[in-house]
């Protein structure tokens, strides 16, 4: 009986530590996994919600990043930071970070305190990781015929990834210069960000198609076609044809100079010894009237014989016209504008 009775208190005793544990406060954090993994770049909400019997004796609820620094709220505004909390319905208080970086990876803590006695206390850790991306991995290249030719492909990732190379299709491997395809195997290459590959004794005005395809821990990439296209070689050049000037165009240039040249010498003449047809023009420009008329006058003069009137006496005069005035004296008739 005694027996009995001592298996009944410990049966009593082990439910009441059930009950209290399962009535014990905790925090919660959604979602449970406690290692969440996630793309650089790619948003993440983390949820805690308090487990407690009573939620008003929850107080101070708030997340602390890797560093062990206190997450603030949402500010006001525009400006959204990378990382901010926000408090949900229910009491729950979620973590927001708007876009991974290789930096936020770390371990991360929620915290509350429960009837100013408990502290509550639960963590979760944040790996972050570079999903495999082609950087520089032109699809369509261009090697010379005869020529060695290093086919660029440039991939990223975190971990590092390695890269399997491909010739039409098929795995391949080059060995002594010479490309020599595989079978029922690839060419693995460890790497970091680049990677290169030599190709040799190329095929002129021929196409080659590339595949390339990268994987690490996290799996395999989708693959990356390059096509390329060799030249027909050297021996086929072309010429583009230079336009030139007609034989009409040439002339009118030269004349065009020649009288260009001709104007600007009877310019400086004009202007320098006041000789030249623009000079003559000038001058012809400026004559008065009364000008133009006395020496109208003086060329019908030098025409027409001086008349004596009847009953004078005849006497020997001279008239000179110096190209401005008329000048006239008694005497021998001296010059060629002189007139009797």
């Amino acid at each position: 009986m005694r027996h009995f009775v001592h298996q009944s208190e410990m049966a009593l005793r082990r439910a009441s530590k059930l009950s209290s544990a399962q009535n014990a406060p905790m925090l919660e954090i959604f979602p449970k996994q406690t290692e969440q993994r996630k793309p650089v770049g790619k948003p993440l909400i983390l949820t805690c919600r308090p487990n407690v019997p009573d939620q008003a004796l929850v107080t101070d609820l708030q997340w602390k990043d890797n560093m062990n620094n206190t997450i603030l709220p949402k500010p006001t505004g525009r400006n959204q930071p990378p990382m901010y909390t926000e408090t949900l319905p229910g009491d729950s208080l979620a973590l927001m970070i708007t876009s991974l970086s290789s930096e936020m990876t770390g371990k991360y803590y929620c915290t509350a305190s429960y009837a100013n006695t408990d502290l509550l206390l639960k963590s979760v850790s944040i790996k972050t990781y570079v999903a495999i991306t082609w950087t520089n991995a032109p699809e369509n290249q261009y090697p010379i015929l005869g020529d060695d030719y290093v086919v660029k492909c440039e991939v990223k990732a975190d971990p590092n990834p390695t890269i399997d190379w491909l010739r039409n299709g098929d795995p391949g491997v080059k060995m002594a210069g010479t490309w020599h395809e595989l079978e029922n195997q690839c060419n693995t290459i460890e790497v970091v960000e680049t990677t290169s590959y030599q190709m040799t004794d190329l095929s002129g005005n021929t196409y080659y198609r590339i595949e390339l395809k990268a994987h690490n821990a996290i799996g395999y990439s989708s693959p990356a076609s390059i096509i390329m296209k060799t030249t027909r070689g050297i021996d086929v050049i072309q010429v583009a044809d230079r336009q030139v000037l007609s034989s009409a165009a040439i002339v009118g240039i030269a004349v065009g100079g020649v009288l260009l040249l001709l104007f600007i010498v009877d310019l400086l003449c004009c202007i320098t010894v006041h000789m030249g047809v623009m000079a003559a023009m000038c001058r012809k420009a400026k004559r008065s009237p009364s000008e133009i008329d006395d020496e109208a006058k003086l060329g019908r003069d030098e025409k027409e014989p001086l008349r004596t009137p009847t009953g004078s006496i005849k006497q020997n005069s001279t008239i000179e016209f110096d190209g401005r005035f008329v000048h006239s004296r008694s005497g021998e008739i001296i010059g060629k504008n002189s007139a009797v």
